[in-house]
């Protein structure tokens, strides 16, 4: 999968074109919206990435607050 700068790189890279030819025209712009849709996909998929791994950290730390004797942030003795 290709990475968010990857797809920035392309839309500056059009946008040069564009630019250099002073001329927009609908291929220029489909270009540009598939990929802030890739972007968009990728941001998504990498938060959501982060929030399964933060999860199962907090489930790994959990389980091992268990075995130690920990309870609701209180010591069982």
């Amino acid at each position: 999968m290709r990475k968010i700068h990857e797809c920035a790189e392309d839309i500056k890279n059009i946008l040069n074109d564009a630019e250099r030819t002073e001329e927009v025209d609908g291929d220029m712009l489909c270009s540009i919206n598939e990929l802030v849709d890739e972007i968009l996909s990728i941001y998504c998929l990498e938060k959501q990435q982060r929030k399964m791994a933060i999860a199962e950290e907090n489930e790994i730390l959990s389980e091992e607050a268990k075995k130690a004797g920990w309870k609701s942030g209180v010591m069982n003795i």
